[in-house]
């Protein structure tokens, strides 16, 4: 049998150089679909076939195990499950996400003799709805499901629209037994898929948002965002698929979501992309804000025999402590420019993350900070001290915004770090450092460094930006409003500084900061030594703390002012200072 499809291959291959014709075939991944490239013509996938026989069985396990997680932890099954569906990841894996969507509405695909996968699935009887927990034989309910789909394949949205159709129609079955019966009765709309207004290569906006720091305060303010952008709901009609905006249904959707869910098919993961928070981040937040509280789940689908689920918490852990906090992976990237850049958009990442889930643990957070105090991150050229810079901005920001609760020391022992760096090779102009004003003056709260220092990387920063940062008489290694642990308020302190703890995503509103010099001579006065401390106070605050700036640093002020003015810029201010 090899030695014929041997001969094949080389007969095709010898006919393709001859100019004649090839037949073509599938030449899918093997991991995942019944195919053996045998010298055909290839095409890498073919949707008419999606989701495989193969793709039914893995979906079956993944939803079961996703159950049985869920009922474990709460003594019942969800209502509503939230998913997230890519096209290339529905490509390689041939939609194994979708035949998931089917199985937890109860519905199971229908194939064609061809293996292509009929428009109208069929409906499985509620009796064979059943789930094994721990040895006991349960009967299930219909699931009512959703999914924010960047795909604009009109065979897989008929097919989960008709799905849907078809659970909701399901004749003598009670709310109780049929949650997208239940749900359609509150709501009236069986919409079901959503996604971005149309063929649009976009995201759902919250990743352009969140790294610019400066323009956005609350989770309010990223949620609004998401569901302006994704609340289009792509209908089966006649004449194709038509796209509406429905936010009202959207919204009921999320609001009443118990378990948010994606699958993850290789290696691209949450630390590798903006992409996750983007969209999984984006509905779990959007839900939050809704009033929702659902689970968190990501299926690890990489072994289809052996499917691991993992709450984003535990993910993030994961990929932290094999990757990012790994020698051998720092070693890796470590040693060229392009890979300093690579492995600083995982801290940006990172952030992302938590702004979104809120699932970075405080230990985790520390674990990162103290990662960038070690020997590998001594900058001896100037893209490792940008690189660097952006990474100590990511975790310093995330103290400032309360979604980090910091080690006073920890904290001082970065921000000087990140000083001295922006002293010695210029400042490096992220979003969320030479773009975030408020950022820079939180700099120098809590500082050691000289008033020398201070001054230095305060002409830096405005022969870059043009933007004044005001700075005391001496550096000061206590935290004034620094919160001293977790609290789950949510509240935000006089200081601008939250008391919520890590566990809430984004719930700071920063605002407008100033830096407000307070006079105290004693450790019992919130410093850890003599001199000043400073506090971070509100915009409203901002008048009275500049107005009792010393005489001596405005005046520092204004002679940097005039020699930026007469064009030494950053050369000559520097080399002002190193005198």
């Amino acid at each position: 049998m090899n030695k014929i499809r041997d001969n094949q291959e080389w007969a095709n291959l010898l006919n393709a150089l001859n100019g004649g014709f090839v037949s073509s075939g599938l030449g899918a991944d093997p991991a995942y679909a019944d195919v053996l490239p045998t010298g055909m013509n290839f095409y890498g996938a073919n949707p008419k076939k999606m989701p495989t026989k193969a793709a039914w069985e893995t979906a079956k396990k993944i939803a079961d195990q996703l159950l049985n997680d869920y009922y474990k932890k709460h003594g019942k099954f969800p209502e509503t499950i939230g998913m997230i569906m890519w096209g290339t990841e529905l490509l390689r894996t041939d939609a194994i996400a979708i035949a998931e969507f089917l199985y937890i509405l109860g519905v199971q695909p229908e194939w064609n003799d061809n293996g292509d996968v009929q428009s109208i699935p069929k409906l499985i009887a509620l009796e064979n709805l059943t789930i094994n927990i721990d040895g006991v034989t349960l009967q299930r309910p219909r699931i009512d499901v959703f999914t924010t789909a960047v795909t604009g394949n009109e065979i897989w949205i008929n097919l989960m629209n008709n799905a849907v159709k078809l659970a909701a129609e399901a004749p003598g079955e009670t709310n109780d037994q049929n949650y997208v019966k239940k749900h359609l009765s509150e709501n009236g709309s069986l919409d079901r898929v959503f996604g971005l207004r149309g063929l649009v290569l976009e995201g759902t906006g919250i990743s352009d948002l969140v790294p610019n720091t400066s323009k956005w305060g609350t989770s309010n303010e990223l949620a609004s965002v998401y569901l302006s952008r994704v609340s289009y709901a792509w209908r089966t009609t006649d004449n194709g698929v038509s796209i509406q905006q429905n936010r009202n249904t959207f919204q009921y959707l999320l609001g009443n979501m118990d378990l948010v869910t994606q699958t993850i098919d290789s290696t691209w993961r949450l630390l590798d992309t903006d992409d996750y928070y983007d969209w999984f981040g984006g509905m779990l937040l959007a839900s939050q804000n809704l009033g929702g509280n659902p689970d968190a789940i990501l299926a690890d689908i990489r072994n289809k025999n052996n499917v691991i689920t993992r709450t984003v918490t535990e993910e993030v852990e994961l990929e932290m402590r094999s990757q990012l906090l790994n020698p051998n992976y720092q070693d890796s990237l470590l040693g060229t420019a392009s890979g300093w850049m690579e492995y600083a958009s995982r801290y940006e990442n990172l952030f992302g993350i938590q702004a979104t889930t809120g699932c970075v643990s405080n230990q985790m957070w520390t674990l990162a900070a103290q990662n960038l105090l070690s020997d590998r991150f001594t900058a001896t050229t100037d893209f490792q001290a940008y690189s660097t810079q952006s990474m100590l901005g990511w975790v310093i920001e995330a103290s400032r915004r309360g979604m980090w609760q910091a080690d006073p020391q920890l904290l001082t022992s970065l921000k000087d770090k990140y000083m001295e760096l922006v002293n010695e090779y210029g400042v490096s102009c992220c979003h969320h450092t030479c773009g975030n004003v408020d950022f820079n003056q939180y700099m120098v709260v809590g500082s050691s460094l000289s008033t020398a220092q201070l001054q230095q990387f305060a002409g830096v920063l405005y022969a870059a930006t043009g933007e004044a940062v005001s700075v005391g008489t001496t550096g000061q290694t206590g935290q004034v409003g620094q919160s001293n642990g977790p609290t789950n308020t949510g509240q935000t302190s006089s200081t601008g500084q939250t008391s919520g703890g890590s566990s809430s995503p984004g719930t700071v509103s920063p605002g407008d900061v100033s830096v407000a010099q307070e006079t105290s001579t004693s450790a019992e006065q919130g410093t850890t030594g003599e001199g000043n401390a400073y506090e971070v106070s509100e915009a409203g605050q901002q008048s009275s703390g500049q107005s009792s700036m010393p005489i001596v640093a405005i005046v520092g002020v204004l002679i940097l002012v005039g020699l930026v003015g007469f064009g030494y810029f950053r050369n000559s201010i520097l080399g002002f200072f190193k005198r």
